[in-house]
């Protein structure tokens, strides 16, 4: 079992103009996982690529949950942003971890999400531990080693599930926030 080091956020109204950034999202080209990869439905070409101000945006943010910029100096690199789209028609609930990567993360972008389509994470046990509900404009973040998988991917109007994924594979930083805490561990 590997350590946890980041705990598991939800953060709502992540973006303050979340209409803007669906309607870009839906602007963009999107292809199936290359050869290697596995996950469903389709993403868009990788957000440092194609748009810098809104990968650093998201980057920043999610870090700045963790770490101070003016107190503390971190960087990252090899880190993945990209829009998602799954067609409803797949129903997914693979459990898993994404052992590449430090942390892991999704943005909600569709109106009309509901619990039944969001995220769930796991124990080791593979028993639900969280289950957060695809719900507009909100972002989850977690340990990329926490278990964890779409509660499922089917939409109630038959839309596709859209969201942004991000994983941050390297960080350098003084310390990770779980190991901070040990301090205080009696």
């Amino acid at each position: 079992m590997n350590e946890i080091k980041f705990p598991t956020c939800v953060i709502d109204n992540f973006f303050k103009n979340p209409d803007e950034i669906a309607e870009y999202a839906n602007t963009l080209t999107y292809s199936k996982a290359p050869e290697g990869e596995f996950w469903p439905g389709v993403r868009s070409q990788r957000l440092h690529e194609i748009n810098s101000n809104l990968f650093n945006f998201i980057i920043h943010k999610v870090l700045n949950i963790f770490y101070e910029p003016e107190l503390e100096d971190f960087k990252w690199k090899e880190t993945y942003v990209a829009f998602h789209k799954i067609k409803s028609s797949i129903n997914l609930t693979n459990i898993h971890k994404d052992n590449v990567a430090l942390m892991a993360g999704v943005i909600y972008l569709n109106k009309n999400g509901s619990i039944d389509n969001g995220t769930t994470i796991y124990n080791e046990k593979k028993e639900k531990k969280l289950i957060l509900s695809n719900t507009y404009n909100t972002m989850i973040c977690y340990d990329a080693n926490q278990l964890h998988g779409s509660t499922n991917t089917l939409m109630d109007n038959k839309e596709e599930r859209l969201t942004i994924v991000f994983f941050i594979k390297n960080l350098t930083a003084n310390s990770l926030p779980l190991d901070r805490n040990k301090k205080f561990n009696l």
